[in-house]
């Protein structure tokens, strides 16, 4: 379509000059001499005017993109963080910038299903957008779980450093190639800090042992809270207020905004400040889907996540303060802790483990950037 549409222009140009040339033929010589080589200069000056805007503008002016495309964005999160109102805007932007080509529903609080069965449904392309982290990839692609490692990163800034370097594309890469869904990016939504109902809260490694603390269904976490001497519990994060209240557990550890949003403050008596791990988040995508979008579509998508997880990053900090303060005013204690790094001396075995048993050096490389 773009040949035709380049070159049939040129033809009836080509054919006109040379009707011209024909018809002065019949003057004499030396008018006939001039008329050959004006007819040779314009049909020259034609062909590179034809040839200069030619494909590579027909292609970008009239390339044939998809209409009338619906997808669908899962995440597991409430409809009020930071995150849900991100990806809204995410989809308003493609919506926008694909002239109504594509929409984008957002569905949160995991009406799509849990965030472990969304990798899946990707490469399925039952959906086609879905937020995962670290350690979930993990279950697929062990050596993506590196980042939840404890005490890994002593702040946001140093997750990020990490995943927006030629680490995290060398990550990203990884997951193309083994879990086959792309990583459109990455943010840090908050530090992992234990909270604690029905006992003291832990400023040592010492307050730690024997705690039963809820932990995610990720090895990464139950080994971590093993090493540091309290007695893990794996649980779906909806059943640890109940766990919690009647002493089946004696701590947990989330961000203060998802202890605020999960209401798990009302049960919970005081939190240590001590940042075990900093929760991450990534946009995922189908990548079938992707690949198989005009290019100015897809570029639309990749802006648009881009623009969504700047506003994560600005988002999250802001709202880890005022949620922090608000747990505070509800009869959350707060804990120092003096001294991390005994607590990070406690796990550095499970990371040497994990360095072991790699497949790639992607740990290894962070360990030698953070200077761990």
């Amino acid at each position: 379509m773009h040949d035709r549409a380049t070159t049939t222009p040129t033809r009836a140009i080509a054919i006109a000059l040379l009707l011209v040339m024909l018809m002065t033929a019949c003057s004499s010589s030396d008018a006939d001499s001039d008329a050959a080589d004006t007819g040779a200069d314009e049909t020259a000056e034609a062909t590179d005017a034809a040839d200069a805007s030619g494909p590579d503008d027909a292609a970008a002016g009239t390339e044939e993109c998809e209409t009338g495309i619906e997808t669908r964005f899962a995440h597991h999160l409430g409809d009020t963080v930071i995150g849900h109102e991100a990806f809204v805007a995410m989809g308003e932007e493609i919506e926008a910038e694909t002239d109504g080509r594509i929409t984008m529903e957002v569905f949160p609080a995991g009406q799509l299903g849990g965030i472990a069965e969304w990798a899946g449904l990707l490469r399925d392309g039952v959906i086609e957008f879905a937020w995962t982290d670290a350690s979930t990839l993990g279950a697929v692609v062990p050596d993506v779980a590196a980042p939840n490692l404890p005490f890994l990163f002593e702040n946001e800034e140093e997750f990020h450093q990490i995943m927006d370097g030629p680490i995290g594309e060398d990550i990203n890469a990884l997951i193309r190639e083994e879990a086959g869904i792309e990583i459109l990016g990455w943010s840090s939504v908050g530090a992992l800090i234990p909270f604690f109902g029905g006992v003291e809260a832990a400023t040592t490694p010492e307050d730690l042992q024997g705690l039963a603390i809820r932990v995610p269904e990720a090895p990464v976490s139950v080994e971590a809270w093993r090493l540091l001497g309290a007695e893990p519990v794996a649980m779906p994060l909806g059943d640890a207020y109940t766990a919690l209240q009647t002493g089946a557990i004696n701590a947990y550890w989330l961000p203060y905004w998802a202890t605020r949003a999960t209401s798990m403050y009302e049960v919970s008596d005081a939190m240590s400040e001590l940042p075990v791990a900093y929760a991450n988040l990534a946009i995922a995508v189908d990548p079938n889907f992707l690949s198989g979008l005009c290019e100015a579509d897809q570029q639309a998508i990749r802006t648009a996540a881009s623009n969504a997880e700047t506003a994560n990053r600005e988002g999250w900090p802001a709202a880890d303060v005022t949620d922090r303060e608000y747990l505070i005013e509800q009869g959350i204690e707060v804990a120092e802790v003096e001294d991390v790094d005994a607590f990070r001396q406690l796990v550095l075995p499970q990371w040497e483990e994990f360095e072991a048993n790699a497949t790639t050096d992607l740990f290894t490389r962070m360990r030698a950037e953070l200077g761990r």
